[in-house]
């Protein structure tokens, strides 16, 4: 799976003379290539196999067991692919063979600029690992820190991922503003959904599958997920007394 990268020139003074000849020497700029990226396309499964017996009971709540356990599998692979999106820092991505299965690259391992990992941190890549740097607490300045540095390279940050542990740490933010909090309802509002910085408006979303210990600032229009063959259930051949898929 590959796709061209292209950037804008630097914005600078354009200024022309009148009437001024497209053929003079200088007058164009030599063309920069576009970047040729890619990533590799994971695999990811889930089976079961039901009993002949298992089937024919009466189960209180569900007709037949097969149907149970492949919804209850297509949500569980739901989950596993948000998790290797999500959670794989330490993965390096790789084509696979025969005996090892392709990994595709991660989220964080695609940052190359606008990060913030601590002492000793390194971004991925290709075919590196992310390393993590030293801890440090979440503050509001790193946020909005990091947002201005995204903002001014062309980025329009509009959503903030975080864990739980820095979901309850945003929600500590005050900015430069006295909070308050209106008690005729009798209702205590504690959390932070909607964080506005000088640079925009920005959605504070929890992800129960990344790791605590990072907060992703993204730009939603930069990101896809694509699939080369779509979930799918499949029936396969009976072999004994029971069902499998």
């Amino acid at each position: 799976m590959e796709w061209q990268s292209d950037q804008l020139a630097a914005a600078g003074p354009n200024a022309q003379l009148e009437g001024d000849d497209s053929g003079t020497a200088g007058f164009f700029q030599t063309v920069t290539p576009t970047t040729r990226l890619g990533n590799r396309c994971q695999i990811s499964s889930k089976n079961c196999v039901i009993s002949g017996t298992q089937n024919a009971v009466n189960t209180a709540g569900r007709r037949r067991e097969i149907v149970y356990q492949l919804t209850k599998r297509n949500k569980e692979i739901r989950r596993d692919m948000e998790f290797v999106l999500i959670h794989n820092n330490n993965v390096v991505p790789n084509a696979g063979n025969s005996t090892t299965a392709r990994v595709l690259r991660s989220l964080i391992q695609w940052y190359a600029t606008n990060t913030s990992r601590g002492a000793t941190g390194a971004n991925g890549g290709a075919a590196a690992a992310v390393q993590d740097g030293t801890q440090r607490a979440l503050t509001e300045a790193l946020v909005t820190g990091q947002i201005q540095a995204a903002w001014t390279q062309g980025g329009e940050i509009d959503l903030i991922m975080c864990g739980p542990s820095n979901k309850v740490n945003i929600s500590k933010f005050t900015g430069n503003v006295q909070r308050v909090q209106d008690t005729s309802d009798a209702r205590l509002m504690t959390n932070i959904e909607i964080y506005r910085s000088d640079f925009g408006t920005h959605k504070v979303v929890a992800n129960r599958f990344q790791r605590d210990r990072e907060v992703h600032l993204l730009d939603t229009s930069l990101l896809a997920l694509s699939s080369l063959r779509p979930l799918k259930t499949i029936d396969l051949a009976v072999t004994g007394d029971s069902e499998k898929g």
